[in-house]
């Protein structure tokens, strides 16, 4: 393992986390190949529960969707040790995705408590874990009411935020780390959906696969995208070009992602490297906690882990 991926692992634990962070974080601890510490994250995130199914509370007046980042660590715990006292947990966050979580007439979750309003973020908090818990039916059901709100057939790429009060996008642009999560909740739940749901998850690749297209029209000669991909007066940043790595890895082990993409992802992750500083910062990333300008985030350091760990899951282990 090289050393920038334990410098960044090490930063990241340095680093101050929203609900979605610590969901996020612990995931790429458990991909990485330390679940010693994804289990720790995993104990943190359910210290901090309502009580109700919710997982890893920072902030009550934002937490909603974005706790079901903590989800698919949970699943992981269960895995790793065998032990069922995670499974009923990942269950009551299913159940609250499912029955309790507020949502528009049409079904689709909102983002936050208290706001009528749809962001594509959510996506990636919402499909994983309900395909983790075993609930096929409503992560695809959750997955076209996305698709049909956000997608623009035009680029391919899907808008950001949706306010249902106002029945417009009060955020229209092709934000790259929106394309980022819905790519890798699409690649993940390929991954995660059992044999018999075959028609769901050949729905969700041929998705995927669009929207991987899509997005490589906008990626720059250095790995970047721009903040927003076809505006190239915004910043060029990092993480939706590690989100992407990701994806294309992971979707190649769920067999939706053709395998001949390895190699493009792998020039791109390689570009990448000379933004990750010898304290293992992944910088030019889109800055948390505005998400507005260039700088660093949790979510940019988890992603080069998940990326580099998806690769490595990908090629022949040395005996």
């Amino acid at each position: 393992m090289n050393q920038n991926l334990k410098n960044s692992a090490q930063a990241l634990l340095a680093m101050q986390r929203m609900s979605w962070e610590q969901g996020v974080a612990a995931q790429a601890f458990f991909e990485y190949g330390r679940p010693d510490i994804g289990m720790l994250m995993v104990r943190e995130a359910l210290r901090r529960s309502d009580g109700k199914g919710l997982l890893g509370i920072t902030n009550p007046a934002m937490d909603s969707v974005d706790c079901g980042a903590n989800g698919l660590p949970l699943y992981y715990a269960y895995q790793y040790t065998g032990d069922r006292a995670y499974w009923p947990a990942l269950q009551r966050l299913a159940d609250w995705l499912e029955f309790s979580a507020p949502r528009g007439a049409s079904g689709q979750l909102y983002h936050n408590p208290g706001s009528r309003k749809m962001m594509i973020d959510g996506i990636y908090h919402i499909l994983p874990p309900l395909a983790a818990a075993g609930r096929a039916g409503f992560a695809a059901q959750q997955a076209e009411l996305f698709h049909r709100r956000h997608y623009d057939s035009k680029t391919g790429l899907y808008r950001q935020f949706w306010d249902e009060d106002g029945n417009s996008f009060c955020r229209r642009e092709l934000w790259g780390g929106g394309q980022g999560w819905m790519a890798g909740a699409l690649a993940l739940a390929c991954r995660l959906l059992p044999p018999e749901d075959g028609e769901t998850k050949k729905t969700l690749g041929e998705r995927l696969n669009r929207l991987l297209k899509a997005m490589k029209n906008y990626l720059r000669e250095d790995g970047r995208f721009h903040d927003v991909l076809d505006d190239p007066s915004t910043f060029p940043e990092v993480t939706a070009s590690l989100m992407m790595c990701y994806t294309v890895y992971q979707g190649i082990s769920a067999l939706v992602v053709p395998a001949e993409e390895k190699r493009d992802a792998d020039r791109v992750l390689e570009l990448l490297e000379r933004y990750v500083d010898e304290q293992g910062f992944v910088n030019s990333a889109c800055a948390s906690p505005g998400f507005d300008r260039p700088g660093n985030s949790a979510e940019a350091q988890a992603f080069y882990l998940l990326a580099h760990s998806a690769k490595r899951a990908l090629e022949p282990q040395k005996a």
